[in-house]
C-alpha cells in the first residue's frame, strides 16, 4: 500500500471514528443514565477537594447527559452551568448545587448542597436514624419548643407541623430583608444525607431548636418562597442582620466562628434570580 493510500485510509477511518462518536453524544439521554451520573458526582465531591479531580470529570459528562434530555423538566440550563463548571480548576458545594437544581428534581432527591452541611450521599441509603430528644448533629438535649408556643414535636408530621408554622411566623420579619445579605447558618430537606445523618423534618426541626437557642433573632424560611434559590424545598435559618453587601454578612459568619461551609452571605429576594446571590467565605 503506497503511503498516500495509506494517509487517506487512516484519515477515512479517523473520520468514521468520528462520526461514530457524534452519532453517540447525540443519542437522547434518560432519567437513569442522568440520576446515575448524578449520584457519581455526588460521590466523587464527597471524596475530593474540588481541584482538578474527578469531579470535573463528572460534572462534564452530566453536562453532557442534560444537554441530551429531551424530556421534562428541561435541563439546558443545568446542563449549561455544569459545563461551566468542568471546564474549570475549582468549585464547590454550592456552585454544584445550584448548577444541578433541574437535575435534583428529576431524580426526586436533594441536591448536592452546600448550606450548613456537605455533600448529600445520593448513592446509598442509609437508615434514617433515631433523632427524637436529641440534636442530631451533636447529641446535645434538644430545647422544649413549648415556651415558644408551638408544641413539642415528637413525629414526622408534628414536625413539619412546626416547621411551617415557625416560617409562617417568621415569614414578615424575612420579607423585610428582601434585596438585602444576611447571614445564612443552615439549609436542609427531607432526604438530604449530612455528617452521617439522614435528614428528615423531626432532625430539621431539632437543628433549627439548636441554632435559634444560639441565635434567638435567628428565622426560618422555605426557601420555595423566594427566587435566589436554586432549590425549592429547603429549610433556611437565616440571621436577621441585613447588611448592604455580601462581605458584611460574611464578616458576622467570622465574628462568630461559623464553619466555612456552614455559614455564608445570601441575597434575600422575591425577583432576583439564584446565580450570584450566594457568596462563599
Amino acid at each position: 500500500m503506497s503511503s498516500t493510500r495509506t494517509v487517506v485510509l487512516a484519515l477515512v477511518l479517523m473520520a468514521g471514528g468520528g462520526l461514530i462518536l457524534a452519532g453517540c453524544a447525540s443519542t437522547p439521554a434518560d432519567r437513569d443514565h442522568i440520576c446515575g451520573e448524578y449520584a457519581t458526582l455526588n460521590d466523587d465531591m464527597a471524596a475530593d477537594d474540588f481541584f482538578d479531580n474527578d469531579v470535573f470529570k463528572s460534572a462534564g459528562r452530566l453536562a453532557d447527559l442534560a444537554n441530551r434530555y429531551q424530556g421534562s423538566p428541561n435541563l439546558s440550563a443545568d446542563g449549561s452551568r455544569l459545563r461551566a463548571i468542568a471546564d474549570s480548576h475549582l468549585t464547590d458545594g454550592l456552585e454544584v448545587e445550584e448548577a444541578t437544581g433541574e437535575i435534583g428534581e428529576l431524580c426526586d432527591s436533594s441536591s448536592i448542597t452546600a448550606a450548613g452541611s456537605g455533600p448529600s450521599n445520593l448513592g446509598g441509603s442509609p437508615d434514617v436514624p433515631d433523632t427524637q430528644g436529641t440534636d442530631t448533629a451533636t447529641d446535645e438535649p434538644v430545647p422544649d419548643s413549648s415556651a415558644w408556643g408551638i408544641p413539642q414535636p415528637t413525629d414526622e408530621a408534628s414536625a413539619l407541623a412546626a416547621l411551617r408554622q415557625t416560617s409562617a411566623q417568621d415569614q414578615p420579619a424575612v420579607d423585610d430583608l428582601a434585596g438585602q445579605w444576611v447571614p445564612q447558618l443552615s439549609s436542609k430537606t427531607e432526604g438530604l444525607v449530612a455528617d452521617g445523618i439522614t435528614y428528615d423534618d423531626l432532625a430539621i426541626w431539632q437543628q433549627y431548636q439548636q441554632l435559634v437557642t444560639r441565635y434567638p433573632q435567628a428565622l426560618l424560611l422555605w426557601s420555595g418562597d423566594y427566587s435566589t434559590f436554586a432549590r425549592t424545598d429547603f429549610w433556611v435559618v437565616i440571621m436577621p442582620d441585613g447588611e448592604a453587601g455580601a462581605a458584611a454578612a460574611n464578616s458576622w459568619c467570622d465574628s462568630q466562628n461559623e464553619p466555612v461551609d456552614q455559614c455564608y452571605a445570601k441575597l434575600i429576594s422575591h425577583t432576583a434570580g439564584s446565580k450570584g446571590s450566594s457568596v462563599t467565605r
